[in-house]
């Protein structure tokens, strides 16, 4: 039995799509690298610079309450608290101007490396590596890729069409498929 051509042709134009929108994907990768490295190297400048315009510039974050906090608590609320990267000496920094006592800790320093590369692994934090260096900080903007809308079985739907595939934007995008032709009896 032969196969439908149809299916053939809905078959390759998915493939092609989904070839298409893995290579964009790796570009927006390889661009959003890029931007991290530019944002770490403009944050250091402004961070060496600020000391010569402001004498209220400081590049010590203080965090109002961590004093009572424990250590992975103190060190989420420093990461949101600042705007810029942060290595793992300067999350030390802020805690010990905000009033923490890292005394408690045998070697605070290993305490806090550990705590944020655990942090870096939920969606709140972004971690980036430059120069030998890891760098934190709290996520700005977080992306949800999900096929599940209004329409879906989970939230109460009965699912009649397909779900739309969203892409980094947010913006649901729908797979264009053939049209089947009708066949003559």
């Amino acid at each position: 039995m032969p196969k439908d051509p149809y299916w053939k042709e809905v078959y390759d134009k998915a493939q092609a799509q989904l070839r298409d929108l893995r290579d964009s994907r790796d570009e927006q990768l390889a661009d959003l690298e890029e931007t991290n490295q530019e944002i770490i190297q403009l944050e250091a400048l402004i961070q060496h610079v600020a000391p010569f315009v402001s004498d209220s510039a400081s590049v010590v974050v203080i965090a109002e309450g961590v004093a009572e906090m424990r250590l992975a608590e103190a060190c989420r609320e420093v990461l949101k608290q600042s705007d810029q990267f942060r290595t793992p000496r300067g999350v030390r920094d802020s805690l010990e101007a905000s009033g923490y006592d890292l005394k408690q800790h045998n070697n605070a320093l290993a305490s806090i490396h550990g705590v944020l590369k655990r942090l870096a692994q939920t969606p709140d934090v972004e971690e980036v590596e430059t120069g030998g260096k890891t760098r934190y900080r709290w996520a700005q903007k977080r992306y949800r890729v999900t096929p599940r809308g209004p329409s879906h079985p989970a939230y109460g739907g009965t699912m009649t069409e397909p779900p739309p595939i969203t892409g980094f934007s947010g913006v649901p995008k729908k797979l264009k498929f053939p049209s089947p032709e009708k066949k003559k009896d």
